[in-house]
This record gives structure tokens, C-alpha cells and sequence, in this order.
């Protein structure tokens, strides 16, 4: 009897040994994906900032050819613009031109252009 209690605790410690085995390498592998899900986050943070980078120069280079322009000219180029983009532009010059370029825009447009304006800020 004394052998066969022997033998069952050699065989449970023997299975939890296995298990344990099992477990570690399943916290492994669980930290290896971690690991790598990290690393693709921070890769695909580093190619969203380059890219809003890109983004903010090719914007401040409109707002530079934007305030460069006539009014009329740029009013006319502005009515072609998709209204978020309009206003985005638009945010980023100075008041007395948007005043001007605004005052050759379509009513209708200008309204909402104005309306994104007061909302962003």
C-alpha cells in the first residue's frame, strides 16, 4: 500500500511537473507575442507621426501659397476644396485674409466654412 501511495505521488508530481512545463512555455511564447505586438505598435506610431509630419509641411506649404494669393484666386481654388481640408487651411492664416478670401467663396460654403472655423478653435 505503502508503494502504490509512493508510486501515485511520483505520477501527480510527475504530471504537475509536465503541466508546469507546459505553463512556462505557454508564458513564453504569450511574452514573445507581446513583445512583438509592441514592437509593430511602435513602428506604426513612428509611421503615424512620420506621416502627419509629411502632412503638416504639405499643409504649411499651402497655407504659404494660399496667403500668397489673391483673394478672388484663392477663394476660387478654396470652393473646390472639401470643407475640412478648406478649414484646416484656412485656421492656420491670418484673420484679415481668411476675412478676404471668405468674402469671394459662395454663401453657402463660406457659411460652413465659417461654422468649421468657430468649431475647431
Amino acid at each position: 500500500m505503502l508503494n502504490t501511495k509512493k508510486a501515485a505521488l511520483a505520477a501527480e508530481e510527475k504530471r504537475l511537473a509536465q503541466k508546469k512545463a507546459e505553463l512556462v512555455a505557454i508564458q513564453k511564447e504569450l511574452n514573445n507575442k507581446l513583445e512583438k505586438l509592441t514592437q509593430l505598435r511602435n513602428e506604426i506610431r513612428s509611421e503615424i507621426a512620420g506621416k502627419k509630419a509629411v502632412e503638416t509641411k504639405k499643409l504649411k506649404h499651402l497655407i504659404k501659397v494660399y496667403s500668397a494669393m489673391k483673394p478672388q484666386s484663392a477663394a476660387v481654388l478654396i470652393e473646390k476644396l472639401n470643407k475640412n481640408l478648406a478649414v484646416e487651411l484656412l485656421s492656420n492664416m491670418k484673420g484679415d485674409a481668411v476675412g478676404k478670401i471668405l468674402s469671394y467663396v459662395d454663401s453657402g460654403k463660406a457659411a460652413a466654412i465659417s461654422e468649421g472655423l468657430v468649431k475647431r478653435e
